[in-house]
């Protein structure tokens, strides 16, 4: 009877072994599983302006921006890593990101010096994120237009022609027409193939400031 339970003993002991392994050995979401496609949207404190982010492996993108006090604030450049990097524009903004817990936080200074705090998180709505104008007609015509969704479909866009601030429309479905004429908007997200794991390229489109 002694030999039988040791017998079972031994089965059980080697059941939950394999049940920790199994356990231990599922993957843990990475930060790329939780930014998704659209990357991270929030408030940021003090303003009515919304942030977002958008992070690749060893670059990010990042925009601020309202309609009401002409906010607008581009970032991009390497980082180091995803979770944690500071960009500076070529107006002297600042972003300092620090993402923990499946959000971002941290501070924005604005090109007038004004510092806030915000909190940014992921994104699942297929239509959240950031759109721009992109192209080389809007660049040479010098349109910087951007909006901000957010997941129930609030947004918050920024429109300057020649860096003179404009009254900026609705987000469109696709181009936006500024002084009678047409420009595409493009949906920056990210992309990931199974060919490129875990490489994750940035966002596009390239953002010069």
């Amino acid at each position: 009877m002694l030999k039988k339970w040791s017998i079972y003993f031994l089965l059980f002991v080697l059941f939950i072994s394999s049940c920790s392994k199994n356990i231990s050995s599922e993957s843990q979401p990475t930060f790329f599983d939780i930014q998704g496609e659209n990357g991270f949207v929030g408030e940021v404190v003090g303003t009515n302006a919304f942030v977002a982010i958008l992070a690749g492996e060893s670059e990010a993108v990042a925009y601020v921006c309202n309609g009401d006090e002409q906010i607008s604030e581009w970032f991009k450049g390497a980082i180091g890593e995803p979770t944690r990097f500071t960009l500076i524009n070529n107006d002297g903004a600042k972003i300092l990101a620090n993402f923990a817990d499946g959000s971002f936080s941290g501070d924005v200074t604005l090109s007038n010096g004004a510092a806030h705090a915000f909190t940014a998180t992921p994104e699942s709505a297929d239509n959240a994120g950031i759109y721009r104008v992109m192209g080389e007609e809007a660049t040479a015509d010098k349109i910087d237009a951007g909006w901000i969704r957010d997941y129930d479909g609030k947004e918050k866009g920024s429109l300057r022609v020649d860096s003179q601030s404009q009254q900026t429309p609705a987000l469109p479905e696709s181009d936006v027409v500024v002084q009678k004429k047409s420009y595409s908007v493009f949906h920056c997200e990210i992309r990931t193939t199974p060919a490129t794991p875990p490489g994750v390229p940035i966002p596009y489109p390239n953002i010069e400031r």
